[in-house]
């Protein structure tokens, strides 16, 4: 008998009340880890990423050879649609000796058409930075000047600016693609006479891409005054070419200002040498010459 009641209490399972205590213990375990899966997703934000991809179309809309205007091309690296706002991009120069040292240049901005504007997830887009180009202390220097770009992003429908997120680009140089092309050495006299006077000038291309230009001249007194280009071929327009990085230099017995039966000796007369983009007709450097007809 009692060899049977050992059997008998070892084949006994687990009593009712404790059976019942873990249960409740597994569906309590069970019902948290649900809820921390489904409320702390709900309130976990959506990721925000941009990135800067690239710098480019350097110019310059004056006439020195600092740039005061470039492209940014940025994306959007999550699926998330974000907003971005008028003063959200910012500019600063770093430090050629210490590049952990950076100064934010002011007066550099994108223009929008609205305050704001949407951009999708993984979209990409090309926006242009400017500053006002009569401000050569805030303008940059070709193949010299390094750069960070600072963007502020907000969730699409969001405007807590809790919410805000600060993207920088890496360390950039500024670039020098499409120019600038600088015209110096206008021929400096003042007189001229019934023998014409010679021009004598030369034309740096500040850039790394080849150009087709014009030089294209005119004057306010078209009519009393005419230009020669070798003295026999009768054109106010020159085409050529002007390789990256190189100057190119038209000696005073190119172009030549020639009088006309019209010319009044002491008039005054203004010459304007332009110099045009052939492919988009787009002027990128000028030169003014003050002439005196004298006999």
């Amino acid at each position: 008998m009692r060899i049977l009641n050992r059997i008998r209490r070892k084949l006994r399972g687990v009593s009712p009340v404790i059976a019942t205590i873990l249960l409740i213990g597994l569906t309590v375990v069970a019902g948290v880890a649900v809820a921390v899966m489904l409320f702390g997703t709900a309130n976990a934000p959506d990721p925000i990423k941009v990135l800067v991809l690239s710098i480019s179309d350097f110019e310059t809309t004056d006439d020195d050879f600092l740039i005061d205007q470039f492209s940014v091309t940025i994306q959007n690296d999550e699926r998330t649609n974000i907003r971005i706002e008028q003063d959200s991009f910012s500019l600063k120069t770093v430090n050629q000796s210490d590049r952990n040292q950076t100064t934010e240049i002011p007066e550099w901005s994108v223009d929008f058409d609205y305050d704001e504007i949407y951009l999708p997830g993984l979209a990409i887009q090309t926006f242009t930075l400017s500053c006002d180009p009569t401000l050569d202390e805030v303008e940059l220097t070709p193949r010299t000047n390094l750069v960070i770009i600072e963007i502020i992003v907000f969730p699409e429908d969001s405007t807590n600016p809790r919410s805000a997120k600060t993207f920088k680009s890496d360390t950039l140089r500024i670039g020098d693609t499409n120019g600038p092309v600088l015209l110096t050495s206008m021929n400096a006299e003042t007189n001229f006479g019934v023998e014409g006077l010679n021009l004598s000038f030369n034309l740096t291309n500040f850039g790394s891409t080849d150009l087709d230009l014009i030089i294209d001249f005119s004057t306010d007194s078209s009519e009393k005054i005419s230009f020669a280009i070798d003295r026999n071929n009768q054109t106010t327009q020159l085409y050529f070419s002007l390789l990256q990085y190189s100057t190119t230099n038209f000696t005073s017995n190119t172009f030549t200002v020639l009088p006309t039966d019209l010319t009044v000796t002491d008039d005054n007369y203004i010459i304007l040498v332009t110099i045009w983009n052939q492919a988009n007709l787009k002027i990128i450097s000028s030169a003014v010459l003050n002439l005196i007809y004298s006999e």
